[in-house]
C-alpha cells in the first residue's frame, strides 16, 4: 500500500512528496513496492539500478536494454503467467550481453535458457554483483 512504501521510504531517511506516486532516488531507482528491498539492498552496495514498471512495454524494454546495454537485467514474475519466455527471446543481442537474472515466484520450477532464476533477495543481490564483477 502507499502508506506501508511511504513509512519505508522515510525509514530509509527520504521524503516523500503528495504529488510523488512513484520517488525516484540515485542508487535507489524506482521505489515501487516489489522494487524496494531489492534496490535498498542494492544501494548499500552503492549499485545504481533502473527499474521498470510492471506495465512497461516490451518494446520500451528493448530499447531500454538497447541504448544503456546494461551488465545485469532482473526480471520479476510474481504470477507463472506473468513469467514469458517470449520476454528473454525478444531481448536485443548486444554486448557485452548483459546476464539475465529471473526473480519471483512466477519464474520458480521453469527453466530458461541463458538466465539465472534466484530464490530469495540475498541470491538476486549475488547475481547482480556477479555481473557488475564485484
Amino acid at each position: 500500500s502507499k502508506t506501508h512504501r511511504d513509512g519505508m521510504i522515510k525509514a530509509l531517511g527520504f521524503s516523500v512528496g503528495a504529488k510523488i506516486d512513484f520517488p525516484t532516488f540515485d542508487f535507489l531507482g524506482n521505489m515501487g513496492t516489489v522494487s524496494l528491498p531489492l534496490s535498498a539492498a542494492l544501494a548499500e552496495e552503492s549499485i545504481q539500478v533502473q527499474f521498470l514498471g510492471a506495465r512497461t512495454p516490451l518494446d520500451a524494454i528493448v530499447e531500454v536494454v538497447r541504448r544503456s546495454v546494461p551488465p545485469a537485467i532482473f526480471l520479476w514474475a510474481q504470477l507463472p503467467e506473468n513469467a514469458s519466455p517470449e520476454i528473454l527471446k525478444e531481448l536485443p543481442s548486444v554486448r557485452p550481453a548483459p546476464r539475465v537474472i529471473l526473480g519471483g515466484p512466477g519464474w520458480q520450477g521453469a527453466g530458461f535458457e541463458g538466465a539465472v532464476i534466484t530464490t530469495d533477495l540475498a541470491s538476486a543481490c549475488r547475481e547482480i554483483s556477479y555481473a557488475l564483477g564485484l
